[in-house]
C-alpha cells in the first residue's frame, strides 16, 4: 500500500515537471517552424 501511494506521488510529480517542459519545448521547436512556414507562404504568394 505505502509503496503505491508513493509511485503514484512521484508520478503526478513527474507529470507536474514535465508539463510545462513539454509546452517550452513544443513552443521553442515548433512556433518557429510556423513562422517559417507562415513568411515562405506569403513571400510566394507575393
Amino acid at each position: 500500500m505505502m509503496t503505491k501511494s508513493k509511485t503514484r506521488k512521484i508520478r503526478w510529480s513527474f507529470i507536474i515537471f514535465f508539463i510545462p517542459v513539454a509546452l517550452w519545448l513544443f513552443l521553442l521547436i515548433v512556433l518557429p517552424h510556423f513562422e517559417l512556414l507562415r513568411i515562405s507562404l506569403t513571400s510566394t504568394s507575393t
